[in-house]
C-alpha cells in the first residue's frame, strides 16, 4: 500500500465510506495521468507513488487532479457498483467535457482472451465514433500501424484515411472502455481511461 499510495491517499482511504471503490479510483486516476503524461515524457517514471492524486469528490463522479513528476492531469472518474472509470487530459479540466467514452461488456464467444477484449474495445470505439459522425460503423477502423511495437498508440481511420483524433482503449475483468478526443472539434487531448471492477 506505502508503494501505491501517498500519505494522503492513505489517510483519505481510512475516512471514506467506501475505502474499496476509493482505492481504485486513485488507482484509476494514477493510470490515467501516467498514460497521458507519457505520451509527451516517454521516460517519464511509472511509479504509482509519485502520481498524487486530489479528487474532489461527489457521487456518482469526482473531479481532480494528479500531481506527475512532470505536471498536473486534470481527471474523471465515473463511478459504477461494477467498475470505476477514469479518464483525463493535459489540456485542461475544461476540455474533460468535450471527450467521450463508453463502457462495455466484453464479448465472450471468439477468439483468445486477449482478442476478444481488443475487439471489444474496438467495436465500441468504432460504433460510438461512428454515431457521432453519421456514418457506418464498418467506415470506422482503430488500428495500430506496428502492431508489434507496444509504444505505438492505436489509431482512427475513417473510410481508410487517418484521423484527427487521440483515442485511448482499455479493458478489465468483463469490461472494456474508450475514451476519444477530436470528434466535433474537440481541442482536448492526451488523455486516457482505464476501467477496474470492483
Amino acid at each position: 500500500m506505502e508503494r501505491v499510495l501517498t500519505a494522503c491517499e492513505r489517510r483519505a482511504i481510512k475516512r471514506s465510506d467506501h475505502p474499496d471503490q476509493l482505492l481504485w479510483a486513485f488507482w484509476a486516476a494514477k493510470e490515467t495521468a501516467y498514460k497521458a503524461i507519457n505520451k509527451l515524457y516517454p521516460d517519464v517514471s511509472s511509479s504509482p507513488g509519485l502520481y498524487e492524486v486530489q479528487l474532489e469528490e461527489g457521487a456518482p463522479a469526482a473531479s481532480g487532479v494528479v500531481c506527475t513528476p512532470k505536471t498536473e492531469v486534470p481527471v474523471r472518474i465515473l463511478f459504477h457498483p461494477e467498475y470505476v472509470h477514469c479518464f483525463g487530459g493535459l489540456t485542461g479540466s475544461g476540455h474533460l467535457d468535450a471527450i467521450k467514452w463508453g463502457v462495455g461488456t466484453i464479448d465472450k464467444n471468439s477468439g483468445s482472451v486477449s482478442e476478444r477484449e481488443s475487439q471489444s474495445a474496438r467495436r465500441l470505439a468504432a460504433s460510438h465514433i461512428a454515431d457521432i459522425l453519421h456514418c457506418d460503423p464498418r467506415d470506422i477502423v482503430i488500428s495500430r500501424q506496428n502492431h508489434h511495437a507496444k509504444s505505438d498508440l492505436p489509431k482512427v481511420y475513417v473510410k481508410g484515411k487517418p484521423a484527427d483524433m487521440d483515442i485511448s482503449l482499455s479493458h478489465d475483468g468483463r469490461f472494456a472502455a474508450f475514451a476519444v478526443a477530436g470528434l466535433r472539434n474537440s481541442t482536448a487531448n492526451h488523455f486516457i481511461n482505464y476501467d477496474r471492477k470492483i
